[in-house]
This record gives C-alpha cells, structure tokens and sequence, in this order.
C-alpha cells in the first residue's frame, strides 16, 4: 500500500499564494489513516499489506540525486 507524498511540497500547492500547510496536514492524517488500516487488516493470517512510504522516499529526493525539487517541470515547459 502507497502513502502519499507531502502534498504541501508539490510545486503545484504553491500557485497562486496557497497556504501550503492545509495539504501538508491533510496528507499526513490520510497517511496516518492508511498506516492504522494496513496494520489492523495485518492482524488477519489472510492479509498481508506491505506500506510503501512514499512520504519519505518524497522528502529524501535530494539524497537521490534529484537537484531541483521545487520547480514543476510543466513552468520550465511553458518557458521553452
């Protein structure tokens, strides 16, 4: 099962003075959520959920190599 990543950190949430913090919050409870329903449906012999934590893997792009994690590639398309 996916997480999600930082919604307030996609370039997108900035546009047009948004207040970032409203989609860092509400992604954060989703993944909460999501973390309490993959361990409970764990507690069955019959299920096994395996998290994904792109949440994380979102905030160490940098340690991955990626240089700009701020920009959307869609604004250096509309330069061109």
């Amino acid at each position: 099962m996916f997480n999600l990543p930082d919604l307030g950190k996609l370039p997108g949430a900035k546009i047009g003075n948004r207040n970032r913090a409203t989609p860092s919050k509400s992604t954060i409870e989703l993944n909460s959520g999501l973390a309490a329903i993959a361990s409970a449906l764990n507690q069955s012999k019959d299920v096994n959920i395996i998290p994904v934590n792109i949440y994380s893997l979102f905030n160490r792009a940098s340690e991955l190599g990626f240089t700009n994690t701020t920009q959307s590639c869609r604004s250096r398309l509309d330069v061109m």
